[in-house]
């Protein structure tokens, strides 16, 4: 709760300013629960920022999202497909957002597909930049009802941002 409300309190004071306050609630990676179980607290954060953000009085239409992937902990030993996992994080956001429209599951992993084929090495921005269009493609073919998934996802995609004992 006391996370929810600075978040909600810092969005206040950018939108007191004039700025779009990105707001990116997160459940942390570390630990061995199951998709089941981040999908139900991920839900839980959602609906205490969503509810501080209303309570500060903030424009919600005039602040972005950046939730995070429902995902299994890094040391749960069940394996769970791209497609669980989407459909988690997808069912995640609806209960919060009802009317949302997510378009394809590609939106998922568009930023760290991303930032792993960067990996923070100027002589791969043409890479990330590649991935990132690839994925913004995908999203746009949704919106007009041409989307077909395929199997072809980001190779940096497959690959996880966990850093194992990092101070957050």
């Amino acid at each position: 709760m006391e996370n929810a409300n600075v978040l909600a309190h810092y969005a206040s004071i950018y939108q007191q300013n004039g700025i779009v306050p990105i707001v990116e609630p997160e459940i942390l990676p570390d630990g061995d629960h199951d998709l089941k179980r981040c999908q139900y607290e991920t839900e839980k954060v959602l609906t205490a920022v969503y509810k501080a953000l209303r309570d500060h009085h903030n424009y919600l239409e005039g602040t972005l999202l950046t939730p995070n992937v429902v995902m299994p902990g890094h040391t749960c030993t069940q394996k769970f497909s791209q497609k669980e996992i989407a459909m988690a994080t997808v069912t995640a956001l609806r209960v919060q957002f009802p009317a949302l429209s997510l378009g394809s599951p590609s939106f998922l992993e568009a930023r760290a597909s991303a930032l792993k084929a960067w990996g923070r090495k100027k002589e791969n921005k043409k890479a990330a930049q590649e991935e990132y269009i690839k994925h913004a493609l995908a999203n746009s073919l949704t919106y007009q009802g041409k989307y077909t998934p395929t199997t072809q996802t980001g190779a940096a995609a497959s690959k996880t941002l966990f850093i194992s004992n990092h101070a957050y």
